[in-house]
């Protein structure tokens, strides 16, 4: 809607995450081919006053880079499991416990499907809490060049958060899970759940196979940097020639430009001149992101403990697995923000207990770093 006094288009712009769950929930599940169809419209791009979204700076074409992290969000929130390419599914209703502790008492957040007027159906039988939670921006210098360019800002409208507070969750609507227990947290449960990352490590140990490969090959395939988190062509970092383990990428442009990833580890450079013997190991996208940070955790710091706040902060350059990040969100509910501490940017966490945060630590095999 245009601006009565300067009948120019409004300067925010806002990505309707919320309306998404609503679109998703009506179906379920959804196909990669047509949530990327929902975010190229203009159905879920609106302005601060909810109304349409005038002169979108955002070519269609460029659109997906705001839809992806919005659903990394809304997966680390617990609304949606996202099958990266393949499909996005709702997650069933639950109340999930927080880690709230100085409340006194048991702080329960709604998640799950969301239908329209479901919230206000739920005002009607039990006391809520609403909070209205919007990101600013994301981490993408071609949609941040836009904005900058036509002067608008952009933020994410994520579902408002939705809380009660009791012993025990309500008992309304029926169908809702109940995800933590009056003596625990929900992420202290999907703590003891999971396996260390040096399981993986050991996965791929076990499992690798060995082959012979030009070197040529190796010198152009592109590798992880351990200490920028960023895949570079050329010959294998210095960690490969010390027969550590390393990552490389390639991409299968008949499957829609999608990256393979495989674990590599070098075991004799010395059998026939010119070729190496190494063994390696195809990773799912999920493992690629445990191995990467177990990698990065070598050179970075990668995990902070603020003691005085209850919060958690890694680099900006580090990606944690969905799992951990759904664990580290739903202690409070809110998504993770970035802060920037020492001229360096993080990614922050609030009200982690700190033996959460320990598990966490333990978890990833990193150091916790206590501030």
């Amino acid at each position: 809607m245009e601006n009565e006094s300067t009948n120019s288009p409004s300067r925010k712009i806002l990505f309707r995450a919320d309306w998404l769950i609503e679109a998703c929930s009506g179906y379920g599940q959804v196909t990669w081919q047509e949530i990327r169809k929902w975010a190229k419209s203009d159905s879920l791009w609106t302005d601060e006053n909810d109304s349409p979204c005038q002169n979108n700076p955002i070519d269609v074409n460029l659109r997906w880079r705001v839809l992806n992290p919005s659903l990394k969000l809304l997966e680390s929130l617990g609304y949606i499991d996202v099958i990266w390419r393949e499909r996005v599914a709702t997650t069933p209703i639950s109340w999930v416990r927080t880690c709230w502790e100085e409340l006194g008492k048991n702080e329960w957040l709604l998640c799950g499907v969301r239908c329209e007027n479901f919230v206000d159906d739920l005002e009607s039988n039990i006391s809520l809490d609403r909070e209205e939670i919007f990101v600013k921006g994301i981490k993408d210098k071609t949609i941040y060049d836009k904005l900058k360019e036509h002067k608008r800002s952009l933020q994410i409208k994520l579902p408002d958060r939705i809380t009660t507070i009791g012993e025990i969750p309500p008992d309304f609507p029926s169908s809702a899970k109940q995800n933590g227990t009056n003596e625990f947290p929900y992420s202290w449960e999907i703590c003891k759940s999971l396996a260390p990352a040096t399981d993986l490590v050991k996965k791929i140990e076990r499992d690798s196979q060995q082959t012979n490969i030009s070197n040529n090959l190796l010198n152009d395939m592109n590798w992880l940097r351990p200490k920028k988190n960023t895949f570079f062509g050329g010959k294998p970092p210095d960690e490969f020639y010390n027969y550590d383990l390393c990552l490389s990428s390639h991409t299968l442009e008949k499957q829609g430009h999608s990256s393979v990833y495989e674990a590599i580890r070098l075991v004799n450079s010395n059998t026939t001149p010119g070729f190496s013997s190494i063994s390696k190991y195809r990773l799912t996208s999920e493992e690629k992101t445990w191995i990467s940070y177990y990698l990065l955790s070598k050179n970075i710091r990668t995990l902070e403990f603020i003691v005085e706040e209850n919060s958690v902060l890694h680099p900006i350059e580090l990606e944690l697995p969905t799992i951990i990040r759904r664990l580290l969100s739903l202690c409070s509910g809110r998504p993770q923000e970035v802060v920037w501490l020492n001229r360096n940017r993080f990614v922050k966490y609030e009200n982690v207990s700190a033996l959460i945060a320990l598990e966490v630590a333990k978890i990833l095999n990193v150091e916790l770093i206590c501030g």
